[in-house]
């Protein structure tokens, strides 16, 4: 053992710088992956806040769109009744299809409230009265004649 320990420490000694860089090499490495870590980490805080404005952003513009869409809506309806109360000259060859609907949806109108009032006014039952006399006397006039046929054969 002891003729083998100058040849040991030799190889030691020849190792150790080695085991030394390889040990710097290391903690450079460690320090390197711990800097790409927190600027990673760093990357997506900064990811999820572009994420939320644009989020809002998109917010602010849907918000803004269906305000306009309203607004619009608003002035159509506006410059619809302008047009049917003002009736102007220069339109009319364009309003006169519509008149005509108009008429058409009042003479609807008005026939659907005609029926509703006569079916309003039966006096259902009066109605079933009628059928059951009716039925009755169907029910009699088969049995005559079917008495009729029994004779007769």
């Amino acid at each position: 053992m002891a003729r083998d320990e100058p040849v040991i420490a030799e190889e030691l000694d020849e190792i150790t710088p080695r085991i030394a860089a390889l040990d710097a090499a290391r903690v450079d490495a460690r320090a390197r992956q711990t800097s790409r870590e927190s600027a990673e980490a760093d990357d997506k805080r900064r990811t999820a806040e572009v994420l939320d404005a644009i989020g809002a952003k998109r917010k602010v513009v849907e918000r803004a769109a269906s305000e306009a869409e309203a607004s619009r809506d608003q002035a159509l309806f506006d410059l619809a009744d302008r047009l049917s109360v003002d009736r102007p000259a220069h339109l009319a060859a364009q309003l006169a299809p519509i008149d005509q609907i108009d008429l058409e949806l009042g003479e609807a109108d008005r026939r659907a409230m005609e029926l509703k009032e006569i079916v309003s006014s039966v006096d259902r039952m009066k109605l079933a009265r009628g059928a059951a006399w009716i039925a009755l006397a169907l029910a009699v006039v088969g049995g005559i004649t079917g008495w009729l046929l029994y004779l007769l054969a």
